[in-house]
């Protein structure tokens, strides 16, 4: 993460969350020429984590305690699939994941980057 120019973000050392440094981190890249606008309107929002929600099936981004953004409408069995990956993923990464955010695939700078872990506080 330091290796790369970022605009709008957060993380912690993952050590935090009990993982060692060659842990596989799963995430999410949104991709849009207007990177820079998304990344700092998302920066304004309390991020918590991205989660898989099966009925209906969707990705979403939560962002509070009663505050949620779909990401996404999951319409096929293969997006279903991925989703169901990530958050396999996620749990062998003790729910520690991140979300970014780049201008196009070929970019070497984030316009966002947040590195999330999803807490089970009940």
């Amino acid at each position: 993460m330091p290796e790369w120019e970022i605009d709008f973000g957060e993380a912690f050392p993952l050590e935090v969350a009990g993982l060692a440094p060659d842990t596989r981190i799963p995430g999410l890249i949104i991709f849009s020429p207007r990177a820079v606008p998304l990344a700092g309107w998302m920066s304004g929002l309390e991020l918590a984590f991205l989660k898989f929600n099966s009925s209906p099936p969707q990705l979403v981004l939560e962002t509070g305690a009663d505050n949620a953004w779909i990401l996404i409408n999951l319409t096929t069995a293969a997006l279903q699939a991925e989703a169901k990956a990530f958050e396999a993923a996620k749990q062998q990464a003790n729910q520690v994941h991140f979300i970014a955010v780049q201008s196009d695939p070929e970019a070497e700078t984030f316009a966002g980057f947040w590195l999330l872990q999803e807490l089970n506080l009940a």
